[in-house]
């Protein structure tokens, strides 16, 4: 049965999305049906039901249905414009800064709908933190990179303060490394570095899931090494999603994948999901093995 959230967010012919659109009646024929019910599971600390997601007239997401497992890093890998980074994005609701955006569909966070009215955006993404594609430390020193998140949202100030800093740069493996140069400006350190002072900076303000864009993209194998040591390092005090091209990554860090590919119409579809020892073992799909194996993508 559909949520009482979902109910409340019709309006005249169609729905109303978060940035107050109009969906059309026939986007969401069938909502109130259990393929929108919450997840039950209360391992299950994300659910997607038949979300998609439209920019303007291209039609990016559609009908995904997935449950991220609490405690657990999970993998969605697939091939460019697959949507991807779209779903990722969806979860903290960072699709609503594109004008054109529309959804569908239902995304669930512990259980409560966030695709409603009144969802208090800024709670929201801190409990779910984000660290994108390219390093983007703030123009300003170390210590204030991690300490600015912190500070802002009234968590912890004086002597506590500096203390909860060391404690996510330590999380973040870069203690030992800046110890000395808090005051210096983020932007003097290495990539590899200033991606785990982004990590610290996502870790400072005590989110429950950490959501990464294809995180080491953009570095040398060493630092890639050292970032995928420090995911597996976070669980299982907090939940990891991560976006990757690289399929070897995805079969060493995570736990759980999901695989998504492009139908006929360009618009990105989840093919499966499960355990990654299953999914790359014995795939269920015909594309998810050919992807797998190179012959594809």
């Amino acid at each position: 049965m559909v949520s009482e959230a979902f109910r409340g967010w019709r309006a005249g012919d169609g729905v109303v999305d978060p940035a107050g659109h109009t969906m059309a009646a026939e986007e969401v024929a069938g909502a109130e049906t259990d393929v929108l019910a919450p997840p039950t599971d209360p391992e299950v600390c994300v659910g997607f039901r038949a979300f998609g997601v439209r920019y303007g007239d291209f039609e990016a997401l559609k009908e995904v249905q997935l449950d991220i497992r609490r405690g657990h890093i999970t993998a969605f890998m697939g091939p460019s414009g697959c949507g991807k980074s779209t779903l990722l994005r969806s979860i903290n609701r960072m699709n609503d800064t594109i004008p054109s955006a529309r959804f569908t569909g239902q995304v669930y966070l512990d259980g409560e709908p966030i695709y409603v009215p009144g969802v208090n955006i800024i709670r929201l993404r801190k409990r779910v933190g984000m660290v994108f594609q390219k390093p983007n430390p703030f123009p300003a020193s170390i210590f204030e990179n991690v300490a600015w998140g912190a500070r802002v949202h009234g968590l912890y100030k004086g002597h506590a303060l500096f203390e909860h800093v060391e404690k996510c740069l330590a999380r973040a493996g870069l203690w030992d490394e800046v110890k000395d140069k808090l005051k210096l400006n983020a932007m003097s350190l290495s990539g590899g570095q200033q991606q785990r002072l982004c990590i610290a900076r996502a870790l400072a303000v005590e989110p429950e899931i950490l959501l990464m864009d294809e995180p080491c993209s953009a570095l040398d194998p060493i630092a890639t090494y050292r970032i995928e040591e420090l995911m597996r390092s976070l669980v299982p005090d907090y939940t990891v999603i991560i976006v990757t091209h690289n399929i070897q990554q995805a079969a060493r860090v995570s736990d759980y994948c999901a695989f998504f590919w492009v139908d006929e119409n360009r618009c990105g579809r989840l093919v499966e999901s499960g355990p990654t020892a299953q999914l790359f073992e014995a795939p269920k799909d015909e594309r998810t093995e050919r992807y797998l194996a190179g012959r594809m993508g």
